[in-house]
């Protein structure tokens, strides 16, 4: 009886699995022709329906639509409706794509027809054109088209995306740091880091077309830390001073709006170092040099307004002996000022 139960169950999972890709609709792409520049086809070096596909495939990631290459390297492009229509009942492709690009002698053109098996029906022509030195453009092109058409008819909601918006930030940012380097370990103990300035992102839809929301910030921060000198050595605190122009990549979640960012900048640094000596005299030194700085870390939108952080902060102060410095901090940054960005699709 168990085991007449285990087989039903596989049996069960089984058919879903096979089942599941049965409600996707598919487009098929057949091998596309290439004409040369001497008006003749033939078999280009390059696999045109593939990167039709690969290029579709970007905007229809997470659709219930798939655009795939027919693979049988036994079929030859299609040339009339006759030949689509025989190509798509040998594949069993309930709609296909076909047509050609033709390469002259300063311009590509091309032309794809979108052929409705069932009705035996041309159901729209896209055409394209662009100069010889811009094939992965044309490609682009004609992959926006078929998406746009195909997003039109089977309702797929892709162009309905939000605009991209302009924010500007204030962060605010509290942690504590730590010199890193050997030499600066035993001179100075870090203890508190806070800082401030603005947070630039011009448009948080920078790159539409990834699987990922991401985006670019640009910022100028101001900052400053504390640091407590040794028991054994002269130097009684220090107070460091820096300005900063990081720009960091965001790297989010489209319905979350939560992800990693990644960033680096530059950095000016002023630090003031006072010293008690042996004989109770005191003495304060100012040094000042430029560096470098790395940050990672993860961000949460809490509304529209509000987003926190978790930041590490890496510095590289050029000096004689480098001081190399790590701040964890948790960050918060208050928007002032957003502006909605028009975005073009594709």
């Amino acid at each position: 009886m168990n085991k007449k139960i285990c087989i039903i169950i596989f049996s069960l999972i089984a058919i879903t699995i096979v089942a599941t890709p049965l409600f996707a609709l598919e487009i098929y792409i057949a091998p596309i022709s290439y004409i040369d520049a001497k008006g003749e086809r033939v078999i280009p070096k390059i696999e045109i329906s593939k990167e039709i596909a690969r290029e579709a495939e970007k905007y229809l990631y997470g659709k219930n639509l798939f655009v795939k290459e027919i693979k049988n390297k036994e079929l030859n492009a299609p040339v009339s409706m006759i030949d689509a229509i025989k190509a798509s009942k040998e594949e069993r492709a309930e709609y296909l794509l076909y047509g050609f690009v033709e390469k002259k002698e300063y311009t590509y053109r091309a032309e794809i027809r979108f052929l409705d098996f069932e009705k035996r029906e041309i159901k729209k022509i896209f055409y394209s054109s662009d100069d010889i030195e811009s094939y992965e453009r044309l490609i682009k092109d004609l992959s926006y088209k078929i998406v746009s058409y195909l997003d039109t008819v089977f309702a797929l909601g892709i162009t309905e995306e939000k605009p991209g918006k302009l924010i500007l930030s204030i962060p605010f940012s509290l942690g504590y740091w730590s010199y890193l380097s050997s030499q600066w370990m035993n001179t100075v103990t870090g203890t508190g880091a806070i800082s401030t300035g603005f947070d630039l992102i011009t448009n948080d839809r920078t790159f539409p077309n990834l699987k990922h929301k991401t985006y670019l910030s640009w910022n100028l921060n101001i900052e400053y830390c504390y640091g407590i000198g040794k028991d054994d050595v002269e130097l009684k605190n220090m107070h460091i001073v820096s300005l900063s122009f990081p720009i960091r990549i965001h790297i989010e979640s489209l319905s979350k709006e939560e992800g990693i960012f990644l960033g680096f900048g530059f950095l000016y640094e002023f630090d003031i170092a006072n010293l008690e000596k042996t004989y109770g005299e005191a003495g304060r030194s100012l040094y000042t040099h430029i560096g470098v700085l790395g940050s990672f870390g993860y961000q949460w939108r809490l509304n529209e307004r509000i987003r926190i952080a978790f930041d590490n902060i890496i510095d590289v102060g050029f000096q004689e002996h480098l001081m190399v410095s790590f701040s964890p901090r948790i960050r918060m940054l208050y928007c002032i000022y957003t502006k909605e960005i028009t975005n073009k699709w594709k």
